[in-house]
């Protein structure tokens, strides 16, 4: 029995039970209330709210769209990155490149700087005159070479000449002269002889002052305490004026000489010579018993006393 009435009351609850349930889903509590009490003295269950319904594609696409932003957001930083580490690169090459232009024009102009300076200075010591040129090298020992720098010049204040003439009677001159002997360096040298002569002529006796230049080359040199020293060959032109006469002279006598001689220092100013030269000679008028005549003639000079300095 009891059986029976257990059975029907659970029958009656599972009628009553959708009943409320449709009733309740009509009615609402108010403020969303899950349980109230309605107007009509009824007990109101509101039903839970629906569940939401997800939507797995919706999430995929979400999620895809979520990936493809970071992913363009990062690939916008690398490019901004590869930009700019591009830009800082060629920033770097072109201070390199200026530098390295820079660095090029610089050495350039220092080379052309220093070919122009160097043309100057050797065009400069070409023009300028070298004492030490041709200084000879002192030698070697217990005799040095004495110290001879050019260049020199060397006067015979003490010179004594004579010479004679082809002719009959031999015509002859003798006297004082006074050479003066600029030497340009050891080879070469600039000579300009004076002389007063007294000259003969058969029985005529007249005076003459001359003027011998000449050019001379020394082919030898001495060393050692003889430095200084030298032999050399000499060649000019002669000029003469006959300062008395008359007609036993002529106006003047023209010629010209070659010769060798010698020069031997002795100390730091003072030394000696000796030259020979052979004379050409005429005078340029007519005069006396042929005095006037082209001859050729030999000459010495002792040179006795010679400043050198």
């Amino acid at each position: 029995m009891h059986g029976r009435a257990l059975l029907a009351l659970l029958s009656l609850v599972a009628l009553l039970v959708p009943a409320i349930a449709r009733t309740a889903r009509a009615q609402t509590c108010p403020n969303n209330a899950p349980v109230c009490v309605g107007t009509d003295g009824r007990i109101i269950i509101a039903p839970p709210a629906p569940t939401v319904h997800v939507d797995p594609n919706a999430d995929a696409r979400a999620r895809a769209e979520a990936e493809a932003r970071a992913r363009a957001e990062a690939e916008a930083r690398l490019r901004a990155q590869q930009a700019a580490l591009r830009a800082e690169v060629e920033r770097v090459l072109a201070w390199k490149a200026y530098l390295s232009w820079q660095a090029r024009a610089k050495v350039e102009v220092e080379l052309a700087a220093s070919a122009t300076l160097s043309a100057g200075a050797t065009a400069n010591a070409e023009r300028s005159w070298d004492r030490w040129a041709a200084t000879p090298l002192p030698a070697l020992g217990p005799r040095p070479d004495r110290y001879i720098a050019f260049p020199r010049r060397e006067l015979s204040p003490l010179t004594f000449c004579a010479a004679v003439f082809t002719g009959r009677d031999l015509p002859s001159y003798m006297g004082a002269c006074l050479p003066f002997r600029l030497r340009l360096d050891r080879s070469w040298s600039v000579l300009v002889d004076g002389s007063f002569l007294f000259e003969r002529y058969r029985d005529a006796r007249f005076h003459t002052a001359g003027l011998h230049p000449a050019l001379a080359y020394s082919f030898a040199h001495g060393r050692g305490e003889l430095a200084g020293s030298h032999a050399f060959a000499r060649a000019g032109f002669d000029g003469q004026i006959p300062l008395s006469g008359g007609s036993a002279s002529p106006d003047a006598y023209v010629g010209a000489h070659a010769g060798l001689g010698a020069h031997a220092q002795l100390g730091d100013v003072v030394g000696i010579g000796l030259e020979l030269r052979g004379l050409y000679r005429g005078g340029t008028s007519g005069a006396d018993h042929g005095a006037a005549r082209a001859r050729f003639g030999a000459e010495i000079r002792a040179h006795v006393l010679t400043l050198a300095w």
